[in-house]
Formats: structure tokens, C-alpha cells, sequence
């Protein structure tokens, strides 16, 4: 900046130099601020996961910024330029969704600003495990004169997957069930009888008893 004095004569100038200061008056930008991600509960360690986009419009040191997460216990690890990874496959199946906070700091000199990100994982089920039954062969003796509807045995499964149609056990009578002497219930796996028993007519009956859940079959 130059400034100039005269008067009729005689004149003089002299330069000014101004130098603006950067303020910290910007916080670190992120688009989106929820990231929503998907992952298989396969995934193994070291998967990728995400990436956050950040940036910030003061410059210098003001315009810097580095990423810090937020949450503890996580299965997830995040890089020094923002990438997410998986790092604990293992607690990723400790529950279907997860929440994972990072915070986004500059390094503002006499003030630092932040902002929020938060990761939201949801983890997809896979078939992996059939239903085990906790008896395989089961032998049961009845009166022929038992009641219509009376409980003759409880079938019980277990699926070891995670996901409600992964797990959901589904009973049937596959064969050996002749004239619908029985039948059984397929949700709880009680077995009633259907009909009326005659010890002349049929005296033993082989039944083969499944359970099922999604995609998996586990007969009995």
C-alpha cells in the first residue's frame, strides 16, 4: 500500500506492507458426515470399510487436520488419512450393528476446531452352520390308548448363526408318519399325536424328523 503527501511544491510517498493473519474460524468439512456400510460377518481382518472425506478451508496449519476415533472397543481400526478397516473379526459377530464415532480435529494454533463422523456397520448374516438336533436318535414308547393332541416328544435344535432367519429352526416330518399319525408343531418341535393308535394295525412307527432353518437341512 503506498501512500502520498503533497502540498503545491512538494510531494513524499511512503509503502506500507499489511500481512493478514489466517484466523482458525473454519472447522474441518465432511461429506456425508454418517457413512452407512454393509459388511459380511465373513469379512476377515485387515477388510476394507470405509473411507471419510474431509476438508478444510483455512490454510496453513489451520487447514490441516487429522482423524481420531471416537469410540472404544470396536472391531474396526482407522488409518492416519481416514480409511477404515477391519482389525477384530471376531467382535464384528458380537452383534448385528455397530456405531463407530470419529472426530476430525484441526490443528489451529491458538484455537482447534472438530467435527463428528459416525460410521454405521451393519453386519449381514451367512449361512454357515445346519441345526444340530441334542439327541439323534430318540426311541419313545406310548399306550395305544393315548388321548388325541396329547405331547408325545419335544425335538430341540440348535443353529449356531447369527441372524434371525440363519438361526430360526423350522420342524418337520420328513417320512415315516403313516396315515398323519402324528404330526409336530414347526416352531417348537412338539411332536402330538394326530390319530388314534391301533397296536394290530401298526405297532412301531420310524419317523424321520428334520430341522431347517434358511438355507440348511438337518435330518433326523
Amino acid at each position: 500500500l503506498k501512500i502520498q503527501a503533497k502540498d503545491t511544491y512538494f510531494n513524499t510517498s511512503q509503502v506500507f506492507t499489511i500481512l493478514l493473519l489466517d484466523v482458525n474460524d473454519n472447522p474441518p468439512q465432511c461429506s456425508p458426515t454418517e457413512y452407512h456400510v454393509t459388511l459380511s460377518e465373513t469379512a476377515p481382518d485387515g477388510a476394507f470399510v470405509e473411507e471419510f472425506m474431509c476438508y478444510d478451508s483455512d490454510t496453513g496449519p489451520n487447514g490441516e487436520f487429522s482423524y481420531a476415533p471416537h469410540t472404544t472397543d470396536s472391531p474396526f481400526f482407522l488409518m492416519p488419512n481416514g480409511s477404515v478397516y477391519l482389525q477384530n473379526s471376531t467382535l464384528l459377530t458380537s452383534a448385528l450393528d455397530h456405531e463407530y464415532s470419529v472426530v476430525v480435529t484441526d490443528n489451529g494454533q491458538d484455537l482447534q476446531l472438530s467435527t463428528q463422523i459416525v460410521l454405521y456397520v451393519s453386519v449381514a448374516p451367512e449361512n454357515n452352520f445346519s441345526p444340530q438336533f441334542t439327541q439323534s436318535n430318540v426311541s419313545i414308547s406310548i399306550s395305544e390308548v393315548t388321548l388325541l393332541g396329547s405331547l408325545i416328544y419335544t425335538f430341540f435344535a440348535i443353529d449356531d448363526d447369527v441372524g434371525y432367519f440363519e438361526s430360526k429352526v423350522t420342524y418337520a416330518i420328513k417320512s415315516g408318519n403313516i396315515g398323519r399319525t402324528f404330526q409336530i408343531h414347526p416352531d417348537e418341535g412338539r411332536l402330538t399325536l394326530n390319530s388314534y393308535l391301533d397296536f394290530t394295525r401298526t405297532s412301531r412307527y420310524l419317523l424321520v424328523v428334520s430341522a431347517s432353518d434358511s438355507a440348511a437341512l438337518s435330518p433326523m
